[in-house]
């Protein structure tokens, strides 16, 4: 009977064996699938980060840009007085 011991003990052994390389090549899968959603995660932020700078870029120059108007209109508005406003209906 000790010898079928042994033997039991060694198959044992290799299904121990056989379960952590399953559980090591599923361990290695699940990382590969995490490092490619990482890398497409990182590359769809940098695209919002690039889209969010140009739109930042965009409102600045539409600020500038009505500032200015705002600027003429006042100045407009002092060189004529009343006079040069719309009616209020």
């Amino acid at each position: 009977m000790l010898p079928q011991l042994g033997c039991l003990f060694v198959v044992e052994v290799v299904a121990v064996a056989v379960e952590s390389a399953v559980v090591v090549a599923v361990v290695a899968k699940f990382a590969v699938v995490v490092a490619i959603v990482a890398n497409v995660g990182q590359d769809l932020l940098d695209r919002v980060a690039a889209a969010l700078a140009e739109r930042q870029l965009l409102l600045g120059q539409l600020r500038r840009r009505l500032g200015a108007r705002a600027q003429a209109r006042q100045q407009l508005l002092a060189a004529n007085g009343p006079a040069s406003q719309p009616p209020v209906i």
